[in-house]
């Protein structure tokens, strides 16, 4: 749990959001990780490989956001849970390592744009359904 000010000036706890990796290449990884824990509301909690089960990996962990590569965001069999989870979001790395897009709660795909640093806060902090393009 991490302290935030609400507009009332009064501290009150919020939830860290649980970011889980799946499949990622080494590099992407290395790219993506830093911004990550540089923002204190948010904590990685893993990186699912292949021969990993995802649906397992999202439940042992809480996961509250998964970052994957387009290969899994297309395979059938994660559908369910991409879209059982409340507040489950999957952030599409595309395999040129630039551009990305995001699948939430709603069977809603918004293509995204170029991936920089900010820009991926940006989509991360954003509630579902609501978040500003560049």
């Amino acid at each position: 749990m991490i302290r935030q000010q609400n507009t009332r000036s009064k501290s009150i706890l919020a939830k860290r959001s649980n970011v889980l990796f799946s499949d990622l290449p080494a590099l992407l990884v290395d790219i993506v990780t830093p911004t990550i824990e540089a923002a204190p509301e948010f904590r990685i909690v893993g990186n699912v490989g292949r021969g990993e089960s995802l649906l397992d990996a999202v439940e042992r962990t809480d996961a509250d956001i998964i970052i994957a590569t387009e290969s899994i965001v297309a395979r059938e069999e994660y559908v369910d849970v991409f879209y059982a989870r409340r507040s489950l979001k999957v952030i599409e790395i595309m395999s040129n390592g630039i551009y990305g897009a995001i699948y939430e709660l709603r069977p809603r795909r918004v293509h995204l744009g170029e991936l920089s640093q900010p820009w991926l806060l940006s989509v991360l902090r954003a509630p579902t359904g609501q978040f500003s393009f560049h």
